[in-house]
């Protein structure tokens, strides 16, 4: 449901509001901070500005405005969707934010068999649309001493990296230079804001405490649901990085459908919720449900530890 305690302002007076942020931090991102800024974190830093200041405070100064900015842009994500702004049409963004402003998911205890998991932070929330924060592998066995053994996969000449929403949108995502990256995602992202005035997207918001119609097309909610779970489970590439079990009204929302198409999402898949929340437990199960779920299985995957080829039957 929008907040409309966020949308004092007309509805396209906001979206010129945040498409203007994202646009100037892509301007900033290019460019890097302006004279005023840098001359300001200087004088804050060192108490005044030498006639020529040594390059590891510039360079102190550039990252750490940098971080500053991604923080910002995710912060400005997530007003932005609570304000309505984030068209129905980008679940996969949507169900981003979803999950990185529960921050007080941080402090809860790891689930059994987890040892780590993903901040949920807005600095996080822009970075997973970003991309490029993770690295392509190949696992090659595991050692004497038990540790898995793998091998960083290369392309163009430098480690293949991976990860984030923006290289399932635009090809080529990631062939780009990090400054790059960054800034084009911006510019991408204030064009969706842009967008949520095009067409029926989104619908303004109701103060008469109605909420907008959901899609019922067969088939739809469950496509809409495996999309948003798969991404909730930070699946990809067979592993799961996130084993904590999704809310039933949280999944729902995330996805964009009904809580009862949800519920029977969860009766017709996993036989209830509880036994969701018991696969959540195993990883192996996880993933396998995931797979199937995304309709990822092939045959050789019922071969088990013997290939077709190699199969030893009785002869008739």
């Amino acid at each position: 449901m929008v907040d409309t305690r966020l949308t004092p302002f007309p509805r396209p007076l906001l979206i010129k509001q945040f498409a203007r942020r994202f646009r100037d931090a892509a301007r900033q991102f290019r460019d890097g901070p302006d004279r005023s800024h840098t001359s300001d974190c200087l004088r804050r830093s060192i108490g005044h500005i030498p006639a020529a200041p040594p390059p590891n405070y510039l360079d102190a100064i550039h990252s750490r405005h940098e971080d500053r900015l991604m923080e910002s842009c995710g912060v400005w994500l997530i007003e932005a969707d609570k304000a309505g702004l984030i068209p129905a049409a980008y679940p996969e963004l949507r169900a981003l934010i979803d999950f990185h402003r529960q921050e007080h998911m941080n402090h809860e205890p790891l689930p059994p068999g987890t040892r780590a998991r993903q901040y949920r932070c807005p600095s996080n929330l822009f970075q997973d649309i970003v991309g490029g924060h993770g690295v392509a592998a190949r696992f090659l066995g595991r050692g004497a001493d038990g540790r898995p053994q793998v091998e960083l996969v290369r392309e163009r000449g430098r480690v293949k990296e991976t990860g984030g929403l923006m290289p399932q949108l635009v090809p080529g995502h990631l062939h780009q230079t990090r400054v790059a990256r960054l800034s084009s995602t911006c510019e991408a992202l204030a064009d969706i804001i842009e967008s949520a005035t095009e067409g029926p997207v989104v619908e303004p918001p109701k103060h008469d405490g109605s909420r907008p119609k959901r899609s019922t097309t067969r088939g739809e909610a469950r496509a809409k649901l495996i999309a948003a779970l798969t991404l909730h489970h930070k699946y990809a590439d067979g592993s799961c990085l996130n084993l904590a079990p999704v809310g039933n009204n949280r999944l729902a929302k995330a996805a964009q459908v009904s809580v009862s198409s949800a519920s029977a999402f969860f009766e017709k898949e996993f036989q209830g919720y509880e036994k969701y929340r018991a696969v959540c437990r195993d990883t192996g199960r996880l993933v396998a449900a995931l797979k199937l779920l995304n309709s990822e299985f092939a045959p050789h995957n019922l071969y088990g530890r013997c290939p077709a080829d190699e199969d030893d039957r009785v002869a008739e």
